[in-house]
Parts: structure tokens; sequence; C-alpha cells
């Protein structure tokens, strides 16, 4: 398997912005759950030759990446560690490109990142996806962000307005956790829309 490391700088030179949610993405059409992201790849079959790239077969201009992340040994532990990574392609030998990283202690901000969690790693690797290339310059008008956790995806396209406008705070009146990566989520959401391409997730 084809796996770079990712420094934490996301790679863009592009400065990281906090969004403020003008821009949320759509939910895609891709089946959700477990058994989604092959099925999504079997949707995704086409082939585009900057590296291989998996895009709708009638769209050449839809991508997919797909994301994951993980703590280990656990979340519980104090000593926990996690990692994000996304998979965008397949190398020229067949091998899956995958990039991943360590989840850092600190936030993408500088702040204390708070205690690590799947789904603080799964947001990472969102990030860290959205920002590992220009993407408008692969030719891509749209971006589907695949991953089996369901959760994330409401919160990416659904929650996180309502949690603005709240002051982000959840609906039982508790702050929403990870609201650094989300923030970061968020500005990249919006560049993305700047540069006159769309996220799905």
């Amino acid at each position: 398997m084809a796996t770079t490391q990712a420094p934490a700088n996301l790679i863009l030179a592009t400065p990281l912005k906090g969004g403020t949610g003008r821009v949320l993405p759509i939910k895609s059409v891709l089946p959700t759950g477990d058994t989604a992201l092959a099925q999504a790849q079997m949707i995704f079959s086409g082939i585009k030759h900057l590296g291989i790239r998996h895009v709708l077969p009638h769209d050449f201009g839809t991508g997919l990446i797909r994301i994951d992340g993980v703590v280990q040994p656990s979340p519980h532990d104090p000593d926990a560690t996690g990692r994000w990574a996304f998979f965008h392609g397949t190398g020229p030998l067949g091998t899956p490109s995958v990039v991943s990283g360590r989840l850092e202690r600190k936030g993408p901000f500088g702040d204390d990142g708070g205690t690590q969690t799947s789904h603080r790693a799964l947001l990472r690797a969102a990030v860290a996806a959205l920002r590992f290339r220009r993407r408008p310059d692969e030719a891509f008008h749209t971006l589907v962000i695949a991953t089996a956790d369901d959760n994330l995806t409401n919160c990416a396209t659904t929650l996180a307005k309502t949690w603005i406008e709240t002051g982000w705070k959840t609906s039982k009146g508790l702050l929403v956790k990870n609201r650094d990566m989300w923030e970061a989520l968020l500005g990249e959401f919006e560049r993305y829309a700047d540069l006159g391409m769309a996220v799905q997730f």
C-alpha cells in the first residue's frame, strides 16, 4: 500500500481559516453505513489519469475520497493515540494511494486538542483530504467525502448550521465537542466554494 505521511501544516501553504457556516456540504446520493464504502468505490468506477482517481463513470468531474479515523488502545486511556487517513486513488502499480498521520495533541489553530477520539480523527482526516491538493487543478467540480460514520455526515450537512446559530451548543445545552476542528472543516467548505467547487458527504 502506498502511504504518504502528511505534515502538520496539512500540506497546502494556504492559511487555515475558521469557517462561519456560510457554506455547508450537501448529502451525497451514495448509500451509507459500513458496507457503503465498497459500494461507493463500485459506483465511482471511472478512472481519471491523475495518479488514478476514483470518479463517477458518467461525470469525471466528481471525485471520491474515503476517510477514516481510529484511536488506540482506547479513547478512555489517557495515553490513547488517534490516527487518521484518507484514500484518494490508486497508484500506477494498482496499490491504494493513502495519506495518513497521527492526530495531533494541539488543535488546528494551536489550542489544546482535547481528548483523542475517533470522531476527532475523522474530522482531521476530512480537513487533511480537502487540503492535500488544489482539487480544481485536477479538473474536479465536486468532491465526495465518503465515511462509514453516518453521524459525521449528519453533523457536517445539517447540525453544524444549528450549532453556529446556538453559539456552538447542542440541543441539550452542552458545548459542542471538537469545535476547533469543525471550524477548520467549515473553513475548507468555504474555501472550496470560493474556488467554484462543491463538497458532498
